[in-house]
Parts: C-alpha cells; sequence; structure tokens
C-alpha cells in the first residue's frame, strides 16, 4: 500500500492540503474520544498514543490515496520514498558509524540552540504531556518516540520534501534543494502550533531535510528524529525532581551549582554538532539526483493472436 506513495509527488498545493487533512483529522478525533470516553467510561482520551494515531492515519491516508489515483490514472511517474546512498559511510561499519554521528550530531544541536527555546514558555497542554511521562511512560514513548518519528517523517520528508524537490520550477539543483528543504522545515515548525516547538522545529527540520536530501534516506530521518524525541522522555525519567518546564539552564545550573556549566554545555556541544555537520557533508554525496523524476516504461502490447486464443 505505502509503495504507492511514490507515485504522488506532491507540489506546495497539496503540502498545504495535507496539513490541512491532519488538522482538520485532529479536531474531529478530540471531541469523539471525550464522547467515547463518557460512554464507555475509558479515559481514551489520556492515551496519547490512540490520540496521536487516530489523527495522523487521514494524513498517511491521503497521501497514499493520491499515489495510488496517480497510478491508476496512467501516471507512471515516481520518485522514491527510500533510495539511500551513504557515500563513504556505505557498507554496514560504515553505516552504523553515519548513525552514530548523526545521534550525536542531533543530541548536541538540541543542546546548542536550547537558549533560543528559552526565549518561549512551555505551552500548559504539553506540561500535562511532560508530565504523564511519569504516570504512563510507555504510552508517551510510544507515541512520542515511535509514532510520531515514523509518521512525521514520511510526511514532511519522505512526501513533502521529496514531491517539492522533484516538482520545482527552481532552475539550479542548489535552489530547488534550498526551496524544498525551507518549506518542509517550515511546515514542520506550523504543525506544531506554538513557538516553543516551532522555533527548534524548524531548525531540526532543515537539519534532518539535509540528510534527507544528501542522503535520499528516510530512516536516517526518522531515526534522528527519534533520537531527539526520546532524549526528553529519557531526561524526564532520569530527573523526576524537576517541573515539567524546568529549563536546561535550570537544570544544569541546581544540579552543577553554577550557570556557566550550562554554557559551557552549549559552546561544546555547538561544537560538536558543527564538526558532525561538516564531516556528513564531506563524506556523503551531494545528492539530489535521485529524486530527479523517473518513469515506469510502458508495456509493451500483448501478442494480438495470443489475446485471440485467450
Amino acid at each position: 500500500m505505502l509503495k504507492d506513495s511514490k507515485y504522488f509527488l506532491s507540489d506546495l498545493k497539496f503540502c498545504w492540503i495535507t496539513v490541512a487533512v491532519f488538522f482538520l483529522s485532529s479536531i474531529v478525533i478530540a471531541p469523539v474520544l471525550v464522547f467515547l470516553s463518557s460512554a464507555f467510561s475509558v479515559n481514551l482520551f489520556g492515551c496519547l498514543t490512540l490520540t496521536y494515531i487516530l489523527s495522523i492515519i487521514p494524513a498517511l491516508a491521503f497521501v497514499v490515496f493520491m499515489g495510488r489515483l496517480s497510478r491508476r490514472n496512467g501516471s507512471g511517474k515516481y520518485v522514491r520514498v527510500n533510495e539511500p546512498d551513504f557515500g563513504r559511510f556505505s557498507g554496514l561499519p560504515g553505516s552504523i558509524s553515519l548513525f552514530i554521528l548523526l545521534a550525536v550530531g542531533t543530541f548536541c544541536l538540541g543542546i546548542a540552540i536550547d537558549p533560543i527555546t528559552n526565549m518561549f514558555d512551555m505551552p500548559e497542554y504539553l506540561k500535562s504531556i511532560y508530565d504523564s511521562m511519569q504516570s504512563s511512560p510507555t504510552d508517551t514513548f510510544i507515541s512520542v518516540a515511535i509514532a510520531a518519528p515514523l509518521a512525521e517523517e514520511f510526511l514532511l520528508r519522505g512526501t513533502m520534501q521529496r514531491g517539492l524537490l522533484a516538482t520545482s520550477r527552481q532552475k539550479t539543483p542548489a535552489k530547488r534543494a534550498i526551496n524544498a528543504i525551507c518549506w518542509s522545515a517550515f511546515l514542520f515548525a506550523f504543525i506544531h502550533m506554538n513557538p516553543w516547538q516551532a522555533v527548534p522545529a524548524f531548525i531540526f527540520g532543515a537539519f534532518f531535510g539535509w540528510i534527507y536530501y544528501r542522503s535520499h534516506s528516510i530512516w536516517a530521518c526518522i531515526f534522528m528524529h527519534f533520537v531527539n524525541n526520546s532524549t526528553s522522555i529519557l531526561m524526564t525519567r532520569l530527573f523526576p525532581q524537576f517541573e515539567a518546564d524546568t529549563t536546561l539552564k535550570e537544570m544544569l545550573t541546581v544540579l552543577s551549582g553554577s550557570s556557566s556549566a550550562y554554557w559551557i554545555a552549549v559552546v561544546f556541544s555547538a561544537g560538536v554538532a558543527v564538526i558532525s555537520i561538516y564531516m556528513i557533508n564531506r563524506f556523503i554525496p551531494k545528492g539530489g539526483d535521485s529524486f530527479a523524476i523517473r518513469e515506469v516504461p510502458a508495456t509493451k502490447p500483448e501478442n494480438t493472436d495470443a489475446n485471440h486464443l485467450n
């Protein structure tokens, strides 16, 4: 079923339609779950995994439907969602090294941009989600660290950025890449609908998008998204004494007794993130060619005599 999605080459208009489908389903599913919870005396709305999956399924179904529609209408044009090329990181040892580098780069980037995140307050509904990490750790882990990276990377990078790379009218490959990466990052930020998440989401979205453009590996993006989201869960579990909205700066200041530890961590993490990006840029090919539109060869007409006999 998902293989049909490679035929859906989304332009910017359909990117916004996909986002609209996601928002509409989120709006509709909330009162439905509240009603069912009340009717059956079960707290369905409190299950983050169920709420998230039911909200995202219509957008995923829309992508698959559009891909299948394009294929059935005779359009053989496609771009694969996943066609990895890790350059000098090829092979099992190289791939493991690359994914370790991606994990380190993602983790350090999150710390490096923390001062920007601190400029905004955490929304109240997110505080309740972070508080639930203590009471429902399994549900939180599945929804935040597994379901969200899988679904959002498939939609944002695997569908929207892939489509924009293929359909962009920009004249040069570099401009097409910048246009597709920036739009997918912006839409990634937009669906979070609050500055506390949206600003870092744009930065991470641009990083994930750049990796996707260079490697054409959707699994690399899913892995980085997993690392970023699971880090928040891990910190909450390791330091339950802190409130949900405690900032990293406040946490390190309390633990170390000095605010200088926070700024040392920020500067050091920024340096490691830059080194990680430099190494990826050096050893993974420039990319982009694999996002050129391909076309399924037309099938040759069957032998007339054979058709007659059948």
